[in-house]
């Protein structure tokens, strides 16, 4: 008996909504062989994220070839960046209409300046904080330069990656 074709079979379960006793039926193999191998691979982690990243109100790699082949943390990682420039838009948004008030406030009303100034430094703290998005790419072009690296070592060496990110307080995470 030939071997199933266990990629083909994962993407049709990651595109699909069948089950896994209907994806068993459907390609003609024991449903625990087939719990056992998605369980070990992590098909039912690989497809919530899949289903999140299509829930995202913003385009998100889901949907692309590539997507498909992105690792869960990838996948974490860019949709974790997607969430931090919607927040930067949104503050750049607000600070706008904050810098447009002021400019249109009468000079007099110091009550309505002190707090749309007020307003503007918490805005610039707030942009201040989130920098993740700009940290997460800082952290995948760091991850693809010790994946090359790695990858250019010789076989046999031993050659270990280890991987830790710092959030924006410095704190190893």
């Amino acid at each position: 008996m030939d071997e199933p074709d266990w990629k083909a079979m994962e993407a049709d379960y990651l595109a699909s909504g069948l089950s896994y006793t209907a994806l068993a039926e459907k390609w003609g193999v024991k449903l625990s062989t087939l719990r056992s191998r998605a369980g070990r691979e992590g098909w039912g982690r690989r497809r919530r994220a899949l289903r999140h990243a299509e829930l995202s109100p913003s385009p998100t790699p889901a949907g692309t070839e590539e997507a498909e082949l992105l690792a869960p943390e990838e996948l974490a990682l860019e949709l974790r960046a997607q969430r931090s420039r919607r927040m930067i838009e949104a503050t750049d948004a607000m600070m706008d209409r904050v810098l447009l008030s002021l400019e249109q406030l009468e000079p007099d009303n110091t009550y309505a300046l002190s707090m749309l100034v007020r307003s503007l430094k918490e805005l610039r703290e707030m942009q201040g904080l989130n920098k993740s998005a700009l940290d997460i790419e800082e952290q995948r072009a760091r991850i693809d330069k010790l994946k090359s690296e790695t990858r250019a070592e010789e076989p046999g060496r031993g050659a270990g990656l280890t991987v830790s990110f710092v959030n924006t307080e410095g704190a190893e995470v």
